[in-house]
């Protein structure tokens, strides 16, 4: 083999050219205590402040005072230090509170239970306590308390939390013990979910009312059926070991899905409690009827209210014009209010304004049409308004329908409030239905029979054109003659046919003849002689736990008793007040009635309308709004159930159990 232009390598050169690997030593762990060897590999070595390893093979200890000394080796030294210096987290969080809690402590609870309460009263953020806490730090530099007070985002929602769940337990224990009814009604203002509020009504003998709360605020995920809605109300009650046999009814609206005998909430509940009473809102039939008679015009002003509203909303230019038509007929400047279809008897507020400006909309409009050119998507729109109201004939439609509806109103809103009516119900719903038939059926038709007897619908019982009864602004216009003789008898006979349409379905629907509100007049103050034991026998059959230990003799005495008591003195116009006060009458330092109050309260807690469950969905909608759309389902039942005890933020106060238990609260959830 040739070796020319190559240089053969002695190995004697080989030899020195080799050079050594260092490797680890005990010494450099000596010298530096956080170096430790590496198992696999006896020339790399692990920093346990850098949490890393490196090579030493070429430098030995050189590589290792290379790497002390360089720049991220201190760094992280020095983070080391700060991390050793730190106190742990839950040092930053109140502890437990032990038994000694002081009173300085519970002052400064108290202050921030009721900083909660406050948010909570006035829909805000959660998020906002964040800045009142530092906020009342800075405004009271020399209070103790204010200096001590540490109330942001999360130790409030914790806050919150713990008072939902002192009032559900306080709640719970009433259940328990005495007669209730149970509300619910479904919401979509969770998007996918339906919420469903279970809303109870029972005495509160701390405020002695019958009062509506929110026990809890379930969702349900997809179609909300009877039976899945049945399963809420059911898994409450299971998990507070509420008895069935102490609900007496159930109030929700009147759609299919709750009140079906069959399929529906109601009919699932029956199975539970055969004798379990349905009370459907009676505010929506009234409504329904008022719309019902409305429906037979050949004129529709409601559709009217809302092309105008619409026409002038978000147009600054049309609106600043109708003004001016307004000043020019000397009418008083007024908007438009808007007409909610679904809620139709706010048309009662928006007729009269539509009224007073009919002429000035009818030269807007003219006005309007003038100013566009043919072709133009909205002319015949505005064509058509411009008829509308250049007809006295379709002025006299709406003055007569502002008058119509008060009566539906007046009622509807008596109906909503919150103290227990249900004694009064029917009373006023057959006068809402008599005084319906007196607007067009002649006196002698309606007297000494029973208005569920009157044949309104007969041509011989109605009144004729002249007697019935169109409202004062109507009959004005009428009496000025500017209208034909043939138009005036087609107004009138429309006007019947009104009448007829709202009876007819008042008739129909509402519970007229209802037996249980027939009797449950006993609870009347107003029917202290006027009823019988026969009325209190329904409900002890209807509802056998009324009784407890009692028998049917020692009720009777107490009602026999009761019918010849003077209760003259006791002075309120709310029925569950009146019997709280009733069972504290004494005779010779012993209670009169022991058992005659505590049934009557028992009965008045069957509500009348939903509205206090309407009431719980505004909470719910000012509470969860596009702005606080991440709030879990958790802190908004929280929120809701809070919302729903009685009385205000700056009046309420608790216990020292309770704020103990409040002080607490972070600590738990922290631990949670």
């Amino acid at each position: 083999m040739s070796t020319i232009g190559k240089r053969k390598i002695t190995s004697t050169e080989e030899s020195s050219s080799k050079r050594r690997f260092q490797c680890y030593r005990e010494e450099y762990t000596e010298k530096y205590n956080f170096i430790k060897p590496v198992s696999s590999d006896d020339s790399r070595v692990f920093c346990e402040v850098c949490n890393s390893a490196f090579g030493i093979k070429h430098g030995g200890v050189d590589d290792v005072r290379r790497h002390v000394e360089g720049a991220r080796h201190i760094k992280n030294c020095d983070l080391k230090k700060k991390v050793k210096s730190n106190t742990l987290i839950s040092g930053f969080f109140n502890k437990a509170p032990s038994g000694n809690v002081t009173d300085f402590d519970m002052q400064v609870i108290s202050a921030e239970a009721k900083m909660v309460d406050i948010v909570i009263d006035l829909n805000l953020p959660m998020a906002s306590l964040d800045k009142l806490s530092k906020g009342v730090k800075s405004m009271f530099p020399d209070s103790k308390i204010a200096k001590s007070f540490q109330c942001g985002r999360s130790k409030g929602t914790a806050i919150a939390k713990e008072m939902s769940a002192l009032t559900v337990d306080s709640l719970v224990e009433r259940l328990k013990t005495q007669c209730f009814t149970i509300s619910t009604d479904g919401s979509n203002d969770r998007g996918g979910e339906k919420l469903f509020p279970l809303v109870v009504r029972t005495f509160n003998p701390d405020i002695m009312e019958v009062r509506s709360d929110a026990l809890s605020v379930p969702a349900i995920d997809g179609s909300a059926t009877g039976a899945r809605i049945f399963g809420l109300i059911e898994a409450e009650f299971g998990v507070h070991s509420i008895p069935w046999e102490n609900c007496l009814a159930l109030g929700s609206d009147n759609a299919n899905v709750m009140v079906g005998k069959e399929s529906g909430l109601y009919g699932c509940m029956l199975k539970k409690h055969q004798e379990l009473y349905l009370s459907g809102c009676v505010c929506h039939l009234i409504h329904i009827a008022a719309e019902k008679g409305a429906a037979s015009l050949p004129f529709s002003p409601s559709q009217l209210l809302i092309d105008v509203f619409y026409y002038l909303d978000k147009s600054s230019k049309r609106q600043s014009d109708l003004k001016c038509c307004q000043l020019f007929h000397h009418i008083q400047e007024t908007k438009i209010l808007k007409h909610v279809a679904t809620r139709w008897l706010s048309i009662g507020m928006c007729l009269p304004r539509l009224i007073s400006s009919w002429d000035a909309l009818y030269a807007f409009f003219r006005e309007e049409e003038k100013g566009m050119k043919e072709g133009c998507n909205t002319k015949k729109k505005v064509r058509d308004l411009k008829n509308i109201f250049s007809s006295t004939t379709n002025k006299l439609y709406c003055m007569f329908l502002s008058h119509a509806v008060k009566q539906f109103e007046s009622i509807n809103t008596e109906l909503q409030c919150d103290k227990p009516m249900i004694q009064e119900l029917q009373a006023k719903l057959r006068k809402l239905y008599k005084d319906t038939l007196i607007n067009f059926v002649k006196p002698s038709a309606i007297k000494e029979v029973d208005i569920l007897d009157v044949d309104f619908l007969s041509p011989h019982n109605t009144k004729q054109s002249s007697d019935v009864i169109i409202g004062d602004e109507a009959l004005q216009l009428v009496f000025e003659g500017t209208l034909k003789p043939e138009r005036v008898e087609t107004f009138y006979i429309d006007v019947i046919k009104f009448y007829q349409a709202a009876c007819s379905y008042m008739k129909k629907k509402l519970p007229l003849t209802d037996p249980l509100l027939k009797h449950i007049s006993i609870a009347d103050p107003a029917q202290q002689n006027n009823t019988t034991f026969t009325d209190m026998l329904f409900f002890l059959k209807k509802f056998p736990q009324l009784i407890s230990n009692a028998t049917f003799t020692d009720i009777q005495k107490e009602f026999s008793t009761y019918q010849c008591t003077d209760t003259s003195h006791i002075q309120t116009d709310r029925a569950d007040t009146y019997w709280h006060q009733v069972g504290l009458l004494k005779e010779d330092s012993k209670f009169i009635f022991n058992h005659l109050p505590r049934i009557m309260l028992s009965l008045l807690t069957i509500p009348h309308s939903s509205a206090h469950c309407e009431r719980i969905f505004s909470v719910v909608r000012k509470n969860k709004t596009d702005f606080r759309g991440s709030m879990s389902q958790q802190t908004l039942e929280a929120l809701v159930v809070a919302k729903s005890r009685p009385g205000d933020a700056l009046g309420r106060s608790y216990s020292k159990k309770d704020l103990k238990s409040l002080k607490s609260a972070y600590y738990r959830s922290l631990q949670a």
